[in-house]
C-alpha cells in the first residue's frame, strides 16, 4: 500500500492559502482543507423556523434563556460544509487548526457544530 493511500486525519483551517502551507509541513496521512471563513451566522428572525418563532422569532436570540443565539450554515457556505463533511468520512481523527488571533477563534468553534 502506498503511504498516499492511508489518510487519517482531517485538519480544517480558517482560509484555503493556510491550508496549503500547512498541508506542507504535514505531508501524507493529512487532508487539510478550509472552511473558507466562517460558516455559521445569526438567523434573521424572517428565516426562524416556525416551531422556534416563539424564542428566536425577534432577533434570532432567545433574550429570555440566557441569550441563546440561533445560528445556521450561512448559504454561501454549504457547498465547502458538505465538502468538509465528505471528507470528514474518510478520515479517523479530526483537527481544527485555530490561528491564535480571535478572528480566527470563531471559524474554528464554527466547525464544531
Amino acid at each position: 500500500m502506498n503511504k498516499v493511500d492511508v489518510v487519517t486525519a482531517l485538519v480544517i483551517v480558517e482560509s484555503p492559502a493556510k491550508a496549503k502551507t500547512i498541508e506542507k509541513y504535514l505531508g501524507d496521512g493529512y487532508i487539510v482543507d478550509s472552511s473558507v471563513g466562517h460558516i455559521r451566522d445569526l438567523v434573521s428572525p424572517k428565516d426562524v423556523p416556525e416551531d422556534k418563532k416563539e424564542r428566536f422569532g425577534k432577533l434570532g436570540i432567545d433574550v429570555y434563556n440566557g441569550f441563546e443565539p440561533f445560528y445556521a450554515v450561512s448559504p454561501n457556505s454549504k457547498k465547502q460544509v458538505a465538502q468538509l463533511k465528505k471528507a470528514l468520512k474518510k478520515v479517523d481523527e479530526l483537527y481544527r487548526w485555530r490561528c491564535i488571533c480571535r478572528k480566527g477563534s470563531k471559524p474554528c468553534y464554527e466547525t464544531c457544530y
